[in-house]
């Protein structure tokens, strides 16, 4: 949680009531749903029994906001997405 903590105090995020998840992009289909990319990206889908439904989103920061459910157990989630090409070069 230090990672979000950090992401809300700089300003990214919005708010601290969700976990943050870091995500150096490639191009796989489970990504490209999470990063809505696609012509038409659905606002709600299953991955192996987990309900991902869209709460937000600012593709410009590559910051989406996701409510994700399994049975009785429901949480925020923030995905950022960290472009690894950009990393390597920094390198």
């Amino acid at each position: 949680m230090i990672g979000t903590f950090v992401m809300f105090t700089a300003g990214v995020l919005h708010s601290f009531v969700s976990a943050a998840l870091f995500v150096v992009m490639t191009d796989t289909p489970l990504l490209n749903l999470i990063f809505q990319k696609g012509p038409n990206p659905p606002q709600q889908f299953l991955v192996n029994g987990l309900e991902f439904l869209v709460e937000g989103a600012e593709p410009d920061l590559d910051v989406y906001y996701y409510t994700i459910t399994c049975g009785n157990f429901c949480m925020l989630f923030s995905f950022l997405v960290l472009k690894h090409l950009s990393l390597a070069a920094a390198f």
